[in-house]
């Protein structure tokens, strides 16, 4: 199982894509677009960092940029897919600038269950006429316009969040997530079996000491309890989706041993994995 780091795939002169997805599960991943999710049909089970959320029809997630997240589908569920380049945060107009925005989406909730009631249903209507949208072609400047209110609807009307996960995302310049992208794309190379962190240094440029400052002021996080979560986000998958033995489990997430696997996992979720398969089985 490849955990992938996705590019944009986007052109920049129209950093927006719509599409929409269905059966397939998604495995962890993350990429430096801004994502959101709006469920039509069915439901989803969207993973994050020590996070589960499950997306009923109707409800939508905005999902940051360089945020790893994963998808796993069992009950037949629709959803449209919206991406959108951080360069159209710089398109929209407003007072304070594309950083603003930046800081204003690192502070806010992201699901739309936890919105007020009338500013999650302007959203959805925005959604879905950007949908319309781009179904009928050549009408961008209506989507643009559209994008800018899902953004002063997030400035205005959504509610702050505490959640610590939030302070974790990194809040940089282009050329920080440039080597962010590179961590993960080590990261994803690497991450089922043991490496140190002079490797993953050297692969970026950076000697070891000053590869451990930038990545925790850039993410909040030191490299390490980076990895762990992304190998417990790859094991999280594997555990929902595959019917494969927890050792192997263990295994193909990178665990050095079963025993260090399931004192990181409990520690990380408050449960085991037999119990963590068991209830996503429900």
């Amino acid at each position: 199982m490849t955990v992938r780091i996705e590019s944009t795939g986007m052109q920049l002169d129209y950093p927006l894509t719509v599409s929409e997805g269905k059966d397939a599960s998604i495995a962890p991943h993350w990429h430096t677009d801004i994502e959101i999710l709006y469920i039509r049909e069915g439901a989803v089970e969207l993973g994050l960092p020590a996070r589960r959320y499950r997306l009923a029809s109707g409800s939508f997630f905005i999902i940051p940029s360089a945020l790893p997240h994963s998808l796993v589908n069992k009950h037949h569920a629709k959803w449209l897919q919206y991406r959108l380049h951080p360069a159209m945060l710089a398109a929209l107009e407003t007072g304070n600038g594309a950083y603003a925005l930046a800081e204003t989406l690192r502070h806010r909730r992201w699901f739309s269950e936890e919105w007020p009631t009338l500013a999650a249903q302007r959203v959805r209507q925005l959604l879905l006429q950007i949908n319309a949208e781009h179904l009928a072609e050549n009408r961008r400047f209506v989507q643009l316009i559209a994008v800018a209110g899902i953004f002063d609807c997030l400035t205005r009307d959504v509610p702050a969040s505490a959640d610590p996960l939030h302070l974790t995302l990194p809040l940089t310049d282009g050329d920080a997530l440039t080597t962010l992208l590179k961590v993960a794309n080590f990261v994803e190379a690497n991450y089922s079996h043991p490496f140190t962190l002079a490797e993953v240094a050297a692969a970026v440029g950076f000697s070891p000491h000053y590869f451990a400052t930038f990545f925790r002021k850039t993410t909040g996080l030191t490299f390490m309890t980076y990895l762990t979560r992304y190998r417990l986000g790859v094991a999280k998958y594997l555990l929902r989706s595959a019917t494969m033995p927890i050792s192997l489990v263990a295994f193909r997430a990178g665990f050095g041993s079963l025993k260090t696997f399931y004192r990181v996992f409990k520690a990380e979720t408050g449960t085991s994995p037999l119990k963590f398969r068991e209830v996503g089985a429900e």
